[in-house]
């Protein structure tokens, strides 16, 4: 097995365990906090790596780039790492300000009793999450994917679940925040020493160096930073414009958490073939990846989205335990199912999207989402509630970053005859039909697993009966 072949393994695995342990760390959250708490709890997590990936300001994908390209001419390698640095160090002064010029109107986004020390505990961890934004593409770029990987697990949720399930006392939130937060800042602080000394930053290149280094390396990354923060901030807008409502905004957090677990395998997939498109250009392998994307996604997420739309409530027992919670993010779910087959096409496909085009396309499908998303909710809100406006609002933009994912791409998409999407839908239409006359005589886990398996045997046959040239080019694909 070549390197390669080993990296996707170990970054696939992680991206379960990645999944797994968030979901264990939520199960913990909503058995140890109240409802308000959790809801705090899950709003803190959502807005802390939104505003760590503007406040950022690109050095995480400039760093990624850059030094892979210079791997070997340690001089500019130097002057990266003194730059993203310098640029955390600056960020972490103004986040420091903000805080004091804008913290009374800030803290209004947060219950009253523990508003304060949220919110400061809020831009910690910002400022936490964009230095671990320096660490991680050190070891990406030296391939020591396990040990990337580690690290990013153990600040996403590893650290955050042993401390809770050690050193939390019953619904502490505050003093949850400060032991994990305190750990993590521990860890990334050891490993940022092994960096300096590891490439001898104390050592500083000729200020004029910098300069022409650096200038490239900064309007590479800028840009970026606003796609990234983009495409989460989509996510996060929904529970900023209901604060004050916190009883539901962690079931709306929740649902969204549920929602992209079928991107679990999606996404590695995505970043491997936009790295194959970028190093082959050229027309014909856009056509290849754009096609292979976007019909394995068809084929993968509309069966995942049939399935869990009929089993989220039999599913979600097993996972929570407070009614009103399970109730209110299976209703949410079940809205939000209905746009995440172009929710995902748009994962997929947004990494070759900004390795093939110029101009800025992911920003402005984000844009477009953000706005829908936001003039819907205020449109909709008095009409049909505050949780139905959000989750339609939030399904419609999904609707339309799928939309202008493919529209961008027009060019190199086949016809549907190449996918197969007539028999598709048709199998999926009766998937559909089984798994809710299934749920409707056996509402269990039983019924769950006996609807999982026939739906799966009628995939396997469809696929195999049916033989797509999407299912032979992408079997001739894996072969090579």
């Amino acid at each position: 097995m070549n390197k390669l072949s080993k990296d996707i393994i170990i970054s696939t695995a992680f991206s379960f365990f990645n999944v797994l342990f968030n979901f264990w760390l939520i199960k913990e959250a909503e058995f140890t906090l109240s409802v308000v708490h959790l809801g705090v709890f899950l709003y803190v997590r959502r807005i802390a790596p939104t505003f760590s990936n503007f406040s950022q300001l690109g050095t995480s994908q400039a760093l990624i780039r850059f030094t892979s390209i210079d791997k070997d001419n340690k001089s500019k390698l130097k002057i990266y790492y003194i730059l993203s640095i310098s640029i955390w160090i600056l960020m972490s002064g103004i986040l420091l300000g903000i805080y004091a010029l804008f913290h009374t109107y800030l803290s209004g986004y947060f219950p009253e009793e523990i508003a304060e020390e949220i919110l400061k505990i809020t831009f910690v961890y910002i400022s936490i999450l964009h230095l671990s934004y320096i660490i991680l593409p050190y070891f990406l770029n030296l391939r020591k994917i396990f040990t990337y990987n580690m690290i990013q697990l153990l600040i996403a949720s590893l650290i955050l679940l042993f401390v809770f399930k050690f050193f939390t006392i019953e619904n502490d939130l505050i003093l949850l925040f400060k032991n994990a937060l305190s750990v993590i800042v521990l860890l990334l602080l050891l490993l940022l020493t092994y960096i300096i000394i590891t490439l001898k930053l104390y050592i500083f290149p000729r200020f004029q160096e910098i300069k022409t280094v650096g200038k490239d390396f900064i309007e590479y990354g800028l840009p970026r930073s606003i796609i990234t923060f983009s495409d989460m901030f989509l996510l996060t807008v929904g529970a900023m414009m209901i604060h004050g409502k916190d009883e539901i905004i962690g079931g709306f957090l929740i649902g969204i958490t549920l929602s992209r677990t079928i991107l679990i395998v999606l996404q590695p997939v995505s970043l491997l073939s936009a790295v194959i498109s970028g190093h082959k250009n050229s027309e014909e392998r856009h056509e290849t990846l754009v096609n292979l994307l976007v019909g394995g996604t068809l084929y993968i997420a509309i069966l995942t989205s049939v399935v869990l739309f009929n089993w989220v409530d039999v599913l979600l027992p097993l996972w929570l335990k407070n009614e009103e919670i399970i109730v209110l993010v299976v209703f949410i779910f079940k809205l939000l199912s209905l746009g995440l087959v172009p929710y995902a096409i748009f994962q997929v496909l947004k990494g070759i999207i900004e390795v093939k085009f110029f101009k800025p396309l992911n920003l402005i499908s984000l844009a477009i989402a953000i706005a829908t998303h936001v003039v819907m909710y205020y449109s909709l809100k008095s009409t049909i509630g505050t949780i139905e406006a959000l989750s339609i609002s939030l399904m419609c933009s999904f609707v339309l970053l799928g939309f202008f994912s493919l529209y961008w791409n027009r060019k190199y998409l086949k016809s549907h005859k190449y996918f197969k999407i007539i028999p598709l839908l048709a199998l999926n239409v009766l998937l559909f039909l089984i798994n809710f006359a299934i749920h409707d005589f056996y509402p269990n886990f039983l019924g769950f697993v006996i609807s999982g398996f026939i739906s799966s045997i009628l995939f396997l046959a469809y696929s195999i009966k049916i033989k797509s040239p999407f299912i032979k080019e992408a079997i001739l694909i894996f072969k090579k």
